[in-house]
């Protein structure tokens, strides 16, 4: 079975990730802001995938859950940021 915590599937939402972007939706804060919190939550998941021992395991989730939470809120808290700042995009529309 696949773990939600597998290395394949936390390597694909850097690229899913940083999608407001390439759609035109965002620009270089978002960029930036998008690729050092998916990077953290990574190394987070990273850490739940490796973790030896129930009790270790249990803490790293915790903490991947926690932060996931903080992930989501910082994402949509990059992009209100670059709207309100008027922020030029990197990418035009599509």
């Amino acid at each position: 079975s696949i773990s939600l915590c597998s290395p394949s599937l936390v390597a694909m939402r850097l690229p899913v990730a940083t999608l407001p972007v390439v759609t035109g939706i965002a620009g270089l804060l978002y960029a930036a802001g998008a690729t050092l919190l998916t990077l953290k939550f990574a190394l987070d998941a990273w850490r739940v995938f490796t973790a030896n021992g129930r009790e270790s395991e249990d803490a790293a989730a915790k903490r991947l859950f926690g932060f996931s939470i903080i992930w989501l809120f910082g994402m949509l808290a990059l992009v209100l940021v670059e709207r309100a700042a008027h922020l030029p995009t990197l990418m035009g529309p599509l």
